[in-house]
Protein backbone atom coordinates (compact mmCIF):
# COMPACT_ATOMS: atom_id res chain seq x y z
CA UNK A 1 0.00 0.00 0.00
CA UNK A 2 1.17 3.28 -1.06
CA UNK A 3 0.60 6.95 0.19
CA UNK A 4 -1.52 9.22 -1.50
CA UNK A 5 -0.82 13.05 -0.96
CA UNK A 6 -3.93 15.85 -1.83
CA UNK A 7 -2.86 18.20 -4.98
CA UNK A 8 -4.49 20.85 -3.12
CA UNK A 9 -2.84 21.32 0.53
CA UNK A 10 -0.34 18.61 0.39
CA UNK A 11 -1.72 16.74 3.13
CA UNK A 12 -0.39 12.60 3.21
CA UNK A 13 -2.70 9.78 3.62
CA UNK A 14 -0.75 6.81 4.66
CA UNK A 15 -2.45 3.69 5.19
CA UNK A 16 0.09 2.22 7.54
CA UNK A 17 -0.81 4.57 10.09
CA UNK A 18 -4.65 5.02 9.02
CA UNK A 19 -6.55 8.22 10.06
CA UNK A 20 -7.18 8.95 13.71
CA UNK A 21 -9.12 12.10 13.38
CA UNK A 22 -11.74 9.98 10.56
CA UNK A 23 -11.60 6.60 13.02
CA UNK A 24 -9.67 5.17 10.15
CA UNK A 25 -7.44 2.18 11.41
CA UNK A 26 -3.89 1.50 9.97
CA UNK A 27 -4.07 -0.79 7.08
CA UNK A 28 -7.05 0.76 5.63
CA UNK A 29 -5.69 1.26 2.19
CA UNK A 30 -7.20 4.48 0.07
CA UNK A 31 -8.70 2.66 -2.74
CA UNK A 32 -10.97 1.32 -0.43
CA UNK A 33 -11.76 4.45 1.49
CA UNK A 34 -15.28 5.65 0.28
CA UNK A 35 -16.71 7.49 -2.98
CA UNK A 36 -17.17 10.60 -0.47
CA UNK A 37 -14.47 10.27 1.46
CA UNK A 38 -12.40 13.87 1.76
CA UNK A 39 -9.10 15.36 2.76
CA UNK A 40 -9.23 15.74 6.84
CA UNK A 41 -7.05 19.20 5.96
CA UNK A 42 -9.03 20.95 3.05
CA UNK A 43 -12.21 19.56 2.55
CA UNK A 44 -10.57 18.61 -1.26
CA UNK A 45 -12.45 15.75 -2.87
CA UNK A 46 -10.58 11.99 -3.21
CA UNK A 47 -10.34 12.44 -6.59
CA UNK A 48 -7.75 15.81 -5.91
CA UNK A 49 -4.97 13.05 -4.49
CA UNK A 50 -2.36 11.05 -5.99
CA UNK A 51 -0.39 8.48 -4.90
CA UNK A 52 3.54 8.49 -4.72
CA UNK A 53 4.43 6.68 -7.54
CA UNK A 54 2.33 9.06 -9.66
CA UNK A 55 3.87 11.87 -7.78
CA UNK A 56 7.41 10.77 -8.84
CA UNK A 57 6.55 10.07 -12.23
CA UNK A 58 5.11 13.62 -12.59
CA UNK A 59 8.10 15.10 -11.60
CA UNK A 60 10.21 12.96 -14.03
CA UNK A 61 8.28 14.19 -16.62
CA UNK A 62 7.08 17.47 -15.65
CA UNK A 63 9.16 20.22 -18.23
CA UNK A 64 10.43 22.82 -16.22
CA UNK A 65 10.56 20.83 -12.32
CA UNK A 66 8.87 24.62 -11.41
CA UNK A 67 5.33 22.56 -9.75
CA UNK A 68 4.91 22.50 -6.19
CA UNK A 69 3.62 19.68 -5.93
CA UNK A 70 4.57 18.84 -9.33
CA UNK A 71 1.69 17.82 -12.19
CA UNK A 72 0.90 16.84 -15.43
CA UNK A 73 -0.11 20.35 -17.20
CA UNK A 74 2.02 21.21 -19.71
CA UNK A 75 4.13 24.02 -19.02
CA UNK A 76 4.94 26.91 -21.56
Amino acid sequence: METYSCNFCGYCYDPAKGEPRLSLAPGQDFACLPEDWCCPECGASRRLFASASAMRRMAEECQDGGCEPTCDIPCF
